[in-house]
């Protein structure tokens, strides 16, 4: 039985992960404390076979207004959990698809090394970062390393400051949902994101692996379904108030997974948001 630190446990994605791994054959520890402080990642790490984090700062807009709390967390706690590298023998570091930035036509749909990395914000500047020094100690110290890339996630307890759970709160609340540009997207079913993470765990697969559908959506696509299902719903499209925002990205996935059709875990997500009404507790 193998001995699993899962850090960002709390969070969206590593809640789901959690729920993938409950029940396992694997022994898994959760991380308590913050990986920004170095001795918070030495006594959490002792004994463990592999680390797993999820911990970091997710939502993009903030990060160009404050770098520093998104290098502090998404690189240099990284590092400190790096710096524990006698403690694990594997190490697992979910990173992002915006490591790419914004990829040339040429290049799209993305894959694993098939274009430059060029990413335009701190938050992927700081993951792409974190990668490289994951690969650099690994190399250096011998240990079996894996970095994951998932494309934009959405489900149950997501954040309502992303975009779809914003589009359902909007359609829920004031039965229109107001579209800010229309750019094209991945949009991964948390818990498809979250199996997919686990079987690699348990596949011991290394290297970096990428996971995504395939198949881009516009955003202005994604409103009309939601208000679809929600029904008595208008849609509006207005000028993006992020002008800079990447237009495209979707990519190959490394490994063929089934996906749970889209519709239908909008459907599921709309259901969880319609009853907890998360933003009404806040």
């Amino acid at each position: 039985m193998a001995k699993i630190l899962l850090t960002g446990w709390s969070g969206f994605i590593g809640s789901h992960v959690l729920d993938e791994l409950k029940g396992g054959r694997n022994s898994v520890k959760l991380f308590q404390g913050d990986i920004t402080k170095p001795a918070d990642c030495i006594r959490n790490c002792r004994d463990m076979d592999t680390v797993f984090n999820l911990a970091a700062l997710t939502y993009l807009p903030p990060s160009d207004v404050n770098p520093k709390a998104y290098m502090d967390v998404n690189f240099n706690g990284v590092v400190n959990l790096l710096n524990c590298k006698e403690m694990f023998s594997r190490f697992i570091q979910v990173s992002s698809s915006f490591v790419n930035g914004s990829v040339p036509p040429e290049f799209l749909p993305i894959r694993v090394g098939g274009n430059p990395l060029e990413p335009q914000d701190p938050y992927g500047i700081a993951k792409l970062a974190a990668e490289k020094a994951v690969a650099s100690y690994a190399k250096k110290f011998g240990f079996d390393y894996l970095i994951i890339r998932p494309f934009n996630n959405f489900g149950p307890r997501q954040s309502r400051h992303f975009v779809i759970p914003h589009f359902i709160q909007q359609a829920l609340n004031d039965g229109v949902i107001t579209v800010r540009g229309n750019n094209e997207r991945e949009f991964l079913f948390v818990e498809d994101t979250a199996r997919i993470m686990a079987n690699y765990l348990e596949r011991k697969a290394t290297g970096i692996k990428q996971i995504c559908r395939g198949e881009p959506y516009h955003i202005l696509d994604i409103a009309q379904r939601i208000a679809d299902i929600v029904g008595k719903v208008d849609v509006k499209l207005v000028e993006s108030d992020r002008p800079k925002d990447i237009p495209t990205l979707y990519g190959t996935p490394s490994d063929p997974y089934p996906m749970t059709p889209l519709d239908d875990a909008l459907k599921k997500t709309i259901k969880w948001y319609a009853k907890n009404r998360p933003w009404e507790k806040t």
